[in-house]
């Protein structure tokens, strides 16, 4: 493709675009009366058209080309560039939102907009929106106002929203979306009957603890919930929990003598003839020998030892 065509010329034009206007004003290069042609570029149905423009958005305001609410009307345009099928478009999108807030175009007016975007169902977007979240909030477009919504995002149905929304979890706490006010949530889902949502809990008591969300006693008073896990039928759920095991070990929310009754559930996935579970309960089996949570007497039918699988 040639310089002087396409994408390429349209990024040179639109980078260049300050240079004209630290021109004098009697040039005329580009001025007020150019406002039309600028707004059709912010709602062109040429996305990378519309993508330069709105990463110049805040330069049209500054120099009286267009006005903020001349670009507000048009918000929807960048908007959708978020959900783009063009990888790179939305990839530039993402990154143009600190200058649009910066110009006043979006604002906390938006929220709702960016806290949808963490359940899309395109996990290229859900991927941006939860990776931009720090900033978002930084920025205000999302605030503790929105923190109830974060405590439903954690029990999702979808298992790749709440994966993302637990991993953002620290973030959370740091901003205060999360806080003491939301214990008796989270004591719920320790509890949970849905057994991935109490994994997520438990997997995260520790940082729960240390923020003051919950105590220590209110942990080990729901101990029992957890433990049941080391049990579950459903076999990922089950090594999850006893991956789990070391770390809880350590903080001193159970003991050995909690695992020991149900270490058979445990030796059970060791030799399970399913390969993939057989090699994840043994990569684990070393890190409970260290813990004590299965003595190796219990394991001389397989392949785990203290010092190293045989």
């Amino acid at each position: 493709m040639s310089r002087t065509t396409g994408p390429w010329a349209r990024s040179t034009l639109l980078s260049g675009v300050p240079s004209l206007w630290g021109m004098p004003p009697e040039t005329g290069l580009i001025s007020r009366d150019d406002r039309n042609r600028f707004l059709d570029m912010l709602g062109s149905a040429d996305e990378l058209t519309r993508l330069h423009a709105w990463e110049s958005v805040g330069r049209l305001i500054d120099a009286g080309i267009i006005s903020r609410d001349d670009a507000i009307a048009l918000k929807r345009r960048f908007l959708e560039l978020l959900e783009s099928s063009n990888r790179w478009a939305r990839l530039w999108a993402w990154a143009a939102i600190p200058r649009l807030v910066v110009a006043g175009v979006i604002s906390r007016d938006d929220g709702n907009r960016f806290l949808e975007l963490l359940e899309s169902s395109d996990e290229g977007v859900r991927y941006l929106a939860w990776d931009s979240l720090p900033r978002l909030i930084m920025f205000g477009v999302i605030s503790r106002d929105d923190g109830n919504r974060f405590l439903e995002l954690l029990e999702s149905s979808d298992e790749g929203v709440r994966y993302l929304a637990w991993d953002s979890l620290p973030r959370l706490i740091r901003t205060g979306l999360i806080s003491r006010d939301d214990r008796n949530r989270f004591l719920d889902m320790l509890g949970s009957a849905d057994e991935l949502t109490r994994l997520h809990a438990w997997e995260s008591v520790g940082r729960l603890i240390d923020a003051g969300i919950i105590s220590r006693d209110d942990a080990i008073a729901l101990k029992r919930r957890f433990l049941e896990l080391l049990e579950s039928r459903e076999v990922l759920a089950r090594f999850r929990a006893w991956e789990a095991v070391p770390d809880l070990i350590k903080i001193g929310m159970i003991s050995r003598d909690d695992v020991a009754g149900r270490r058979d559930h445990f030796l059970e996935m060791l030799g399970s003839r399913d390969y993939h579970i057989a090699k994840l309960a043994e990569d684990l089996c070393q890190k409970l020998l260290e813990i004590g949570a299965v003595p190796e007497e219990n394991l001389n039918p397989y392949r785990c030892r203290r010092t190293g699988r045989g």
